[in-house]
C-alpha cells in the first residue's frame, strides 16, 4: 500500500500559519504599535523553524509513525492558539515604560512565549512530515507554499468577514481540522477530543465580537485610564485590514466625536447643521485658513487624507468651487456616507464634494485633473501609518512624502496653485524633524524640475494645536508675490499662537527648516551630516520618512538627543528592530547548536554540514529579501497596501509551490538546473531594478484587474525559480546519509531561523540603502547558494526509509 503523503495536512497547517501571522499583525498594531510587527514575524518564523530543530534532536518525533504523532500535535496546537489569544490580548504592554525587574520584561516575555507557542505546533507538523517523507519533498513543499499563498489571499476577506481576532481562532480551527483528518489513520479514539477543540475554536471565529478586546498600550487614547479620564464611551467599533476604527464620544467634547485609528487619536467627526456660515468661529482663526490666503477665489481643492471631514468643511467655508476628498480607509468613508451622514451635515453628498476611497499616490497617478490646492491633511498620524503595515512583512512607509510624490503633485497644479502639507511636531523649537525632512525632499524635487531659488516658492508657519505644534508648509507652483506673502503673514498673525517660520524677505526666528530652505548645497550637505537626526530627502526607493534616528547612533549611543526619547522619531522603531535582531540571533544560536549537544553521536556522522548550513541560510535570507523589496516596489502599482500584500505574497508563494513541483523532474540534472535557475534570477532581478518602474508608471492609471494581472505576470517566473531551490537542497541532503530525517529537519530549521534574520535585515538595509540594494543582495544570496550546493555531491536515490 502506498504510504500516506500528508499533503492536505501540510496545506492546512501552512494556510493556518499565514492567516495567524497576518491576523496578529493587526491585533498587535491595535494593541501596542505597528513596530511590534517584527515581534510577530520573528516569533512566527522562529516557531516554525524550531519545529525542525525539535524533530532533529528528538528520536521519538523521528521514529514514531506520523499518523500517531500528528493528531495530538494538531489538537494541542489548536488549543495553544486559542489560549494564546487570551494571554496576548489581556497582558498590558507599555512601550513608553522603562524596562525594570519583571514588570515590562516579564510581560513582554509572556506575550512572546504565547506567540511562539502558537506557531511551534505548525512548525512541528511540517518538520515531522518532511522528515518522514523526504522522497515526497517536492510535493510536500509545494503544498506548504500553496497553502501559505491561499492563507495570504484568504486573510483580507476573512478579516473583513470575522475580524482579525476571529481569524486567529479560525486558524486554530484549521490546525485542529488537520488533526481530525489524520486521526482516521492512527488515533480514532481521541477523535472526539479533536472534534471538540475544532468546534470550540470555530465558535470563537464565528462569534468573534464576544471575544475579549485587546488591552491597549497605556499611552493610547483607548487605554482604560484615558477612557475614564476623558469620559469616553463607545459609539462604534469596526476592525478592518487597514486599521481598526473606533468612534468615541464624551460630554467634555460636545459637537465632536473622536475617530480612533488603531487605538490612538486619528481624527474627529464634527457635528454640522449644513449652514456653512456657522463655521466662522471654527475656521476664521484656524491654521486651515493658511493655504487659502495665497490662492485664487473659488479654488478647486484636492484633499489627501479626508478622514472625518474637517478639511472638507474648511474648504467649503473658504469658498472652494470643487472639492475632491480622498481617504484611504473604506470604513471612514462608509461612516461619512452612512452611519454619520446626518451628524456631519451630509457633507459626503454635498454637490461640491466628491468623496473617494483610494490611496493618495495611486489616485494622483491616474488622475488628470488640475487643482489650485493639493492639501495633505496632517498625514503624520502614527495610527494611519498602520494602514501600510497591515501585512506585517515589512515596515512600509508612505509614498506621500517622497521626491517623486512632490513632482507628481506639482504636475497636478493649475497656474498659481499650491501644495499644503501639515505636520504635527512634538516640539518645533527642539527638533522640527518632520518639517525639515519634508522641506529637504521638496527642495530636491524642485531642483530636479529646474525651478529657480527654492526659498521664493515656500512659506512655513506653526501654531499650537493641543497637544502638538502644527507645522504648515505651503509650496507654490511659482514664486510667491509680495502680496501673497503679506496675506499669508496676516493669517498667521490672526491665529492664536501662530508664528511665521519662513517667508523670503520677512523676519522670523532662525531654525533648521529655514536653513534647509536657504543654505547653499555644500553647506546643506554639512547640515545633513552634523544634525542630530537624519533629515535627508526621501525617495521612492527608500520611502522611510520616519527613519530619523541613524542605526549607528542607536547602536553606539553617540547621539545625546536619543538618550532621552520623547517621541516616535527618537529611535524607538530602530531600537525595536535591533532588539529583534539580537533576540532572534540568540534564539537561533540555541536552536542551531542544540543538535550538536543532544545528538552528538549522529551529528558527527552528518557530512557537509557547513555548506549545507550556508545553503539553507542563504535561501532563508534571499527569499525574504525578494519578498519584502517586491511588496514595496509594487505598492505604487496596486495602490492599496492590502492589495499589494495579498497579490505579491499569493503570487510568490503559489508559483514557488509550482516551481517546487516542477523541480522534481530535474533532480538528477541538479547542477545544470541550478545554473539555469541562477541565470533566471539574475535576469529577473535586472528587470525589477531597471524595467519595472517604467511599466508601473504606465500602468498606474489603468483598471485594477489589469494592474493585478501585470503584478502576477512579473512575479510568477521569480516564484517558480525560487521555489525550486528548497526541494533541490532537501533532496540532496536526504541522500547524503542514513540519518536523513535529522538532516532534512535541521535544513528546514536553518531556513526558518534565517528567514527571521531576512525579515529584519531586509528592512534595515532598505532603510539604509534602498530597495534596489536589497534586490541586489537577494540575487547575490541565491547565486552564492547555488555555488555552494554544486559542491555537495548528489548521490543516487537509495530510496531508503
Amino acid at each position: 500500500m502506498r504510504p500516506k503523503t500528508f499533503t492536505l495536512e501540510i496545506f492546512l497547517a501552512s494556510l493556518a500559519g499565514l492567516l495567524l501571522e497576518i491576523s496578529y499583525t493587526r491585533v498587535l498594531s491595535f494593541k501596542i504599535s505597528s513596530y511590534y510587527t517584527y515581534l510577530i514575524i520573528g516569533l512566527a518564523l522562529l516557531g516554525i523553524g524550531a519545529g525542525g530543530a525539535f524533530v532533529a534532536v528528538s528520536r521519538r518525533l523521528r521514529e514514531r509513525p506520523p499518523e500517531r504523532l500528528l493528531p495530538g500535535v494538531c489538537w494541542l496546537g489548536g488549543a495553544a492558539i486559542g489560549l494564546g489569544y487570551f494571554v496576548i490580548v489581556s497582558v498590558e504592554l507599555g512601550t513608553f515604560e522603562t524596562p525594570s525587574g519583571l514588570s515590562q520584561i516579564g510581560r513582554l516575555a509572556l506575550v512572546s512565549f504565547a506567540l511562539f507557542g502558537s506557531f511551534l505546533p505548525i512548525g512541528l507538523l511540517i518538520a515531522i512530515v518532511f522528515a518522514h517523507r523526504p522522497e515526497s519533498i517536492h510535493r510536500l513543499y509545494r503544498a506548504d507554499l500553496v497553502g501559505a499563498g491561499v492563507g495570504c489571499a484568504a486573510a483580507i476577506p476573512l478579516m473583513l468577514a470575522i475580524s482579525p481576532p476571529g481569524c486567529v481562532f479560525a486558524s486554530g480551527a484549521l490546525v485542529a481540522l488537520a488533526g481530525l483528518y489524520t486521526s482516521r489513520d492512527g488515533m480514532r479514539r481521541w477523535t472526539p477530543v479533536g472534534m471538540a477543540t475544532a468546534i470550540a475554536l470555530g465558535l470563537g471565529a464565528v462569534f468573534a465580537d464576544s471575544l475579549p478586546d485587546p488591552v491597549v498600550d497605556p499611552i493610547k487614547t483607548m487605554s482604560p485610564k484615558k477612557m475614564q479620564r476623558w469620559g469616553f464611551t463607545h459609539v462604534l467599533r469596526r476592525w478592518h485590514p487597514v486599521f481598526r476604527i473606533d468612534v468615541l464620544e464624551s460630554a467634555l467634547t460636545p459637537g465632536r466625536k473622536a475617530l480612533i485609528h488603531d487605538g490612538a487619536w486619528g481624527s474627529a467627526l464634527y457635528e454640522f447643521d449644513g449652514d456653512v456660515s456657522s463655521l466662522a468661529q471654527r475656521y476664521d482663526t484656524s491654521s486651515r485658513r493658511l493655504p487659502f490666503a495665497v490662492i485664487r477665489d473659488h479654488p478647486r481643492v484636492l484633499i489627501l487624507g479626508a478622514a472625518g471631514g474637517n478639511e472638507i468643511l474648511a474648504s467649503l467655508y473658504f469658498g472652494a468651487d470643487r472639492i475632491t476628498a480622498v481617504e484611504l480607509n473604506p470604513v471612514t468613508v462608509d461612516l461619512l456616507r452612512h452611519e454619520f451622514l446626518e451628524y456631519t451635515g451630509r457633507i459626503a453628498q454635498h454637490p461640491k464634494v466628491e468623496l473617494i476611497h483610494a490611496e493618495g499616490r495611486s489616485f494622483l497617478g491616474r488622475d488628470e485633473s488640475k487643482y489650485d490646492l493639493i492639501y495633505f491633511v496632517a498625514p503624520d498620524s502614527y495610527a494611519s501609518m498602520s494602514a501600510a503595515q497591515a501585512s506585517g512583512f515589512v515596515l512600509v512607509e508612505s509614498y506621500l512624502y517622497t521626491v517623486e510624490m512632490v513632482r507628481e503633485a506639482l504636475r497636478h497644479l493649475r497656474p498659481g496653485g499650491v501644495i499644503c502639507m501639515q505636520f504635527g511636531e512634538v516640539e518645533y523649537t527642539w527638533k522640527p524633524n518632520r518639517t525639515a525632512r519634508y522641506l529637504s525632499t521638496a527642495r530636491r524635487a524642485f531642483e530636479d524640475l529646474g525651478f529657480g531659488e527654492f526659498g521664493r516658492q515656500v512659506l512655513v508657519a506653526t501654531s499650537r494645536d493641543f497637544p502638538i505644534e502644527l507645522s504648515t508648509i505651503v509650496l507654490g507652483e511659482r514664486p510667491f508675490s509680495r502680496d501673497q506673502v503679506k496675506a499669508f503673514l496676516r493669517v498667521v498673525e490672526s491665529i492664536p499662537s501662530g508664528e511665521l517660520r519662513y517667508a523670503r524677505g520677512e523676519s522670523f526666528k532662525p531654525s533648521i527648516p529655514g536653513r534647509v530652505i536657504s543654505l547653499p548645497r555644500g553647506e546643506l550637505e554639512h547640515l545633513y551630516r552634523t544634525y542630530a537626526y537624519n533629515v535627508r530627502p526621501v525617495s521612492d526607493d527608500a520611502p522611510f520618512f520616519w527613519h530619523f534616528a541613524r542605526f549607528r547612533d542607536v547602536i553606539f549611543g553617540r547621539n545625546q538627543a536619543l538618550r532621552y526619547p520623547i517621541g516616535p522619531e527618537d529611535g524607538r522603531g530602530e531600537t525595536a528592530l535591533l532588539m529583534m535582531l539580537l533576540i532572534s540571533t540568540g534564539l537561533a544560536v540555541v536552536i542551531l547548536l542544540s543538535p550538536f549537544a543532544l545528538v552528538r553521536d549522529r551529528w558527527s556522522e552528518l557530512p557537509r554540514k557547513a555548506p549545507v548550513a550556508v545553503y539553507f541560510a542563504a535561501l532563508g535570507l534571499g527569499f525574504m529579501f525578494f519578498e519584502i523589496a517586491l511588496i514595496q516596489k509594487l505598492t505604487l502599482l496596486l495602490g492599496y497596501p492590502t492589495y499589494t500584500l495579498t497579490v505579491t505574497l499569493f503570487a510568490l508563494l503559489v508559483f514557488s509551490g509550482i516551481g517546487s513541483g516542477v523541480a522534481e523532474r530535474y533532480v538528477e540534472r541538479r547542477d545544470r538546473t541550478l545554473i539555469a535557475l541562477v541565470v533566471g534570477v539574475i535576469a529577473l532581478t535586472t528587470f525589477y531594478q531597471f524595467g519595472m518602474d517604467p511599466c508601473v508608471q504606465w500602468l498606474v492609471g489603468r483598471p485594477l484587474p489589469l494592474r493585478i494581472a501585470f503584478a502576477v505576470l512579473v512575479l510568477a517566473p521569480l516564484g517558480m525559480s525560487l521555489g525550486a531551490f528548497m526541494p533541490l537542497g532537501l533532496t540532496t541532503i536526504s541522500r547524503l546519509t542514513e540519518y536523513r530525517a535529522e538532516y532534512v529537519a535541521w535544513g528546514w530549521a536553518v531556513n526558518g531561523v534565517f528567514s527571521v534574520f531576512g525579515a529584519i535585515l531586509a528592512t534595515m538595509l532598505s532603510m539604509s540603502f534602498g530597495f534596489r540594494a536589497v534586490l541586489f543582495f537577494a540575487a547575490v544570496l541565491y547565486i552564492a547558494a547555488a555555488s555552494v550546493l554544486r559542491r555537495v555531491p548528489l548521490r543516487p536515490n537509495r530510496n531508503r526509509a
